[in-house]
């Protein structure tokens, strides 16, 4: 009992240690022990007492987030990972920024060279990536390129964010694939005759054929030219993650592309990737990266509707909104 006060004065205990969900326990001086013994719940924590404790669903903004409390691994490139970091932050979560990718140049330009070379002779350009746009006009202005040069072929793009990119250069998107895929591509081809269209696909040096083989089987000539590659990071803090998941602090991890998964297997150096993201929820960008994880034994927890880095984090929230819509806080 703590001296002066009434057994019935209210109080409350807020856990602020490492459990899965910080969680606070209402009661009054009388039952507050006998209560947190039943509940289990043990210091690290801080008692409130008095009536400033019944302001508790005012002043508790920041705790109802959907993601507070939570540590979300991110494993795209160290120069995009800030975008979605800030993105957790604001839902109250913790990212833990570990780049398995880095986006260099091409080890040879001169096929993007020669491929501007011809520019005007192409009927389409299409983009696959936010990088691919990037690379592309960076070589390109690099070369000392007019855009008045692009005024011949027609762009497409996979995805909002691509298209996005494509418009900053001030340029017009003229197809915007539905499902932000190849597939999407190839699909508002599909009632076209391309016998004989010339297309530039500009793009990672390793991604799939599916977008250039079907292009080509419709009578299309295509140029793939690579414009980035994706290699992995030194990762100096691979043992520091690895220990992470093993000690079960981290809640969930995130994947964008295929190589963020790819190298982030390497990179953890494990024989099953499941054991080692045991009781973590892993949350995917889209149908493509979910089967690279699917190849290495592990079913996503989270797959984002709309295939962005902002799909990705409403897929989050959403999972943790229904989560703790079914778990009560005490």
């Amino acid at each position: 009992m703590i001296h002066g006060m009434e057994p019935s004065t209210p109080a409350a205990l807020v856990r602020w240690g490492t459990t899965p969900r910080q969680v606070s326990l209402a009661s009054d001086l009388k039952h507050i022990a006998s209560e947190c013994q039943k509940k289990g719940l043990k210091a690290p924590a801080v008692l409130i007492v008095g009536s400033v404790v019944t302001l508790r669903k005012s002043l508790s903004w920041y705790e109802s987030k959907p993601l507070f409390g939570k540590k979300i691994v991110v494993t795209r490139s160290k120069d995009q990972s800030r975008k979605m970091a800030d993105k957790i932050l604001k839902y109250g979560g913790e990212p833990i920024l570990f780049p398995t990718i880095e986006i260099v140049d091409p080890i040879d330009f001169m096929p993007l060279e020669n491929a501007l070379l011809k520019i005007s002779d192409y009927d389409w350009l299409l983009f696959t990536s936010e990088n691919g746009v990037e690379r592309f006009f960076k070589h390109f202005f690099d070369l000392d390129k007019d855009i008045r040069d692009l005024a011949g072929p027609r762009f497409g793009a996979i995805g909002p964010i691509t298209a996005k990119a494509i418009r900053s250069k001030g340029i017009k998107v003229d197809m915007l694939a539905k499902e932000f895929v190849a597939e999407g591509m190839l699909e508002f081809f599909e009632n076209q005759s391309l016998n004989g269209k010339r297309f530039m696909i500009p793009r990672a040096e390793k991604a799939r054929d599916v977008l250039p083989d079907g292009l080509k089987r419709r009578g299309a000539k295509v140029d793939v030219v690579n414009v980035y590659r994706t290699v992995r990071p030194s990762g100096d803090e691979v043992e520091t993650i690895k220990n992470m998941f093993a000690n079960k602090s981290v809640d969930a991890v995130t994947f964008t592309s295929s190589s963020t998964v790819d190298h982030f297997v390497d990179m953890m150096n494990v024989s099953e990737l499941s054991n080692l993201l045991n009781d973590t929820v892993v949350a995917s960008i889209g149908p493509i990266t979910s089967d690279t994880l699917v190849k290495y034994g592990v079913d996503p927890s989270i797959q984002a509707e709309e295939f962005t880095v902002d799909g990705l984090i409403e897929a989050l929230v959403n999972y943790y909104d229904s989560a703790n819509s079914t778990v009560p806080i005490l």
